[in-house]
């Protein structure tokens, strides 16, 4: 189970995770559930990542391989990224 919080606070947001991972078998106790995401236009974004973490991992390497390529003004272009990516992600591991 992975439990990543949320909090939106008067000045500030706290964003927080659990650090375990499983993979197989195995378990890891110090993953970084919570990362960075840098634009183009040097704004950056924090992304939580949660389920199998080959597929999560993969998708986060794509979403910062674009996130380079653009600028990036509200939600939506950010929404729209992590939409897109998320497809193409799940199409590749569906065709392998």
């Amino acid at each position: 189970m992975t439990l990543i919080l949320g909090l939106i606070c008067r000045d500030h947001i706290v964003l927080a995770s659990e650090r375990q991972t499983t993979y197989g078998s195995s378990k890891r106790f110090e993953a970084d559930k919570i990362l960075k995401i840098r634009f183009s236009n040097h704004r950056e974004v924090l992304i939580a990542q949660a389920g199998d973490s080959a597929t999560s991992s993969r998708l986060i390497e794509i979403m910062e391989w674009e996130a380079h390529k653009i600028s990036v003004t509200n939600a939506r272009d950010i929404s729209a990224l992590a939409s897109s990516n998320s497809a193409q992600t799940r199409s590749n591991f569906v065709r392998h």
